[in-house]
């Protein structure tokens, strides 16, 4: 474009994008030909030396990390794990109908599969240790919210293996979805079985009235897992389709087999998102009630936990209270069941479990008169 003839430039690959780069760049970077793509996604599907040997450090990684409740340990297996780039090539062999590929992709998933579970069952044997820390509980109860997590993390390994100039995006994508972990959760609860006791001391039973030992923690582990498995395959098959990896029509019966794993995966996770959302409502509840009165006596909800028996709502709410709380607390739990009735148009049942204490109040300061302490 001259200069002075009074033209605004397009933002097009010789306007706006030119001009504030310098014409140097594309805004669309350039992908990988699909030639390139499928001997990238052989070579990550096939279950190879290189593959086995990190499968089973980071499984070593995030079972101590797991057993220690170590956080930075679980995250380093997962950047170790190698686990997503065999789902991500069988993504691509879905998309592309890749019959070699998915055979692969899948052995070596189901390989990668079996040395995590080995792996964490003999560790938490071999360190004889019978505590499910709260890096491990927070792994058995998967709901809706850690399949978005999977869905766009699927997405974003697909993309990113098709362009090389975000390739090193990949491993922020290992770190945000979470593969080895619960696997390992998985053998380590299973090798825990009904010997497993929280952090606290307490059995698991006492604090998760759905969860009665290990084996019902490692049935939570392993429905993250597959959650998240089929998440990002459900997503990744379509990303590379929609990139031109693959044909639309050839790969209809990927995309209904996709279809149908989604329909059956959905339904526990729905249910345990309810029970998410019904946990935080009866927590805010409590919480309304005691910044409304100041005067309230403190109450510190543990565990509100939700299930279905014989047709109604179940929550047991668990909490520390005061001696000497108020005589109509009976009251204050029947004003909670009506609102949360309302609220969820159903009929409900509160167990109300309280733990009474002693409290006692100290203060010291100049402007404090001096005096004996305060018992409540």
């Amino acid at each position: 474009m001259a200069e002075g003839d009074g033209r605004r430039p397009r933002w097009t690959k010789t306007g706006g994008w030119a001009l504030l780069t310098g014409g140097g760049t594309s805004f669309f970077e350039a992908k990988i030909s699909r030639w390139d793509m499928r001997q990238q996604m052989l070579e990550g599907a096939a279950p190879r030396f290189g593959y086995l040997a990190l499968l089973v450090l980071s499984s070593v990684i995030a079972t101590l990390g797991l057993i220690a409740n170590s956080a930075p340990a679980i995250i380093g297996a997962m950047i170790v794990a190698p686990l997503m780039m065999p789902i991500v090539s069988l993504s691509y062999g879905l998309a592309s109908l890749d019959r070699r590929i998915i055979a692969l992709a899948a052995a070596s998933i189901l390989v990668g599969l079996g040395i995590v579970l080995a792996v964490a069952y003999l560790g938490v044997v071999l360190v004889g240790s019978r505590i499910a820390g709260d890096e491990i509980l927070s792994r058995t109860a998967p709901t809706l919210l850690d399949y978005g997590i999977a869905l766009a993390a699927g997405c974003a390994a697909a993309v990113a293996n098709a362009r090389p100039s975000i390739a090193n995006s990949i491993a922020g994508v290992a770190i945000a979805v979470s593969l080895v972990p619960p696997l390992a959760v998985c053998g380590i609860t299973l090798g825990l079985g009904e010997q497993a006791i929280s952090s606290t001391g307490v059995a698991i039973g006492r604090i998760d009235a759905m969860q009665d030992s290990g084996y019902d923690l490692a049935g939570g582990a392993f429905l993250l897992f597959l959650a998240n498995l089929q998440a990002i395959v459900a997503i990744g098959t379509i990303t590379f389709l929609a990139q031109g990896y693959g044909s639309w029509r050839r790969a209809i019966v990927s995309l209904a087999a996709i279809a149908g794993m989604s329909w059956l995966i959905m339904q526990p996770l729905a249910d345990a998102f309810f029970f998410f959302e019904l946990k935080n409502r009866v927590l805010r509840q409590v919480a309304d009630r005691q910044a409304q009165n100041s005067d309230a006596p403190y109450l510190d909800v543990r565990n509100v936990h939700a299930a279905y028996r014989d047709g109604m709502l179940h929550i047991v709410i668990r909490l520390i209270a005061v001696r000497g709380i108020s005589p109509d607390l009976q009251q204050e739990l029947d004003r909670l069941r009506a609102s949360l009735e309302r609220q969820i148009g159903q009929p409900v049942q509160i167990v109300l479990d309280l733990v009474p204490v002693h409290q006692k109040v100290l203060r010291s300061g100049p402007d404090t008169a001096p005096g004996p302490p305060r018992d409540r």
